[in-house]
């Protein structure tokens, strides 16, 4: 019996603590804003939103070279290469900083990123809100002309 006892101790000893990563609540009062408005508010706060590939994945925490292939805003150009650190991908986890810092993207990860020009970030935007942005006029298509 005590044998089994401890066994299970250490088995549960063994399972992540999710106290120690969970949310503190959300003041009172507060309203979570919709997935729309989530978008809408981290493409406003954008200086600049293009389109890569990441040539070159930097170490947890480091930056990776990501080469840029179309520009819906900005002053980037077609080719050129970004210094930027990996990001959690849009829409961002609630309390994403309280599991530690984001994964660095694997080389060859490409896709849409919205980041102010003074920290670029690898947040990749999802498909759909790229859709999105593109029927709201935010951006408009590389495939329009």
């Amino acid at each position: 019996m005590k044998a089994s006892i401890v066994g299970i101790g250490l088995a549960l000893a063994m399972l992540p603590v999710e106290a120690a990563t969970a949310c503190a609540p959300p003041p009172p009062g507060y309203v979570e804003p919709t997935p729309y408005q989530r978008l809408e508010r981290f493409v406003g706060q954008a200086t600049d939103i293009v389109y890569g590939v990441v040539r070159q994945s930097g170490a947890r925490g480091e930056p990776s070279r990501f080469e840029i292939v179309h520009v819906y805003r900005g002053n980037f150009k077609k080719g050129d290469m970004l210094e930027a650190v990996p990001g959690w991908d849009h829409p961002e986890p609630f309390c994403a900083g309280m599991s530690g810092p984001p994964l660095p993207k694997p080389a060859g990860s490409y896709g849409v990123i919205a980041f102010r020009a003074t920290s670029p970030e690898l947040s990749f935007v999802k498909p759909d809100d790229v859709q999105t942005m593109i029927r709201q006029g935010w951006i408009r298509s590389a495939r329009a002309r």
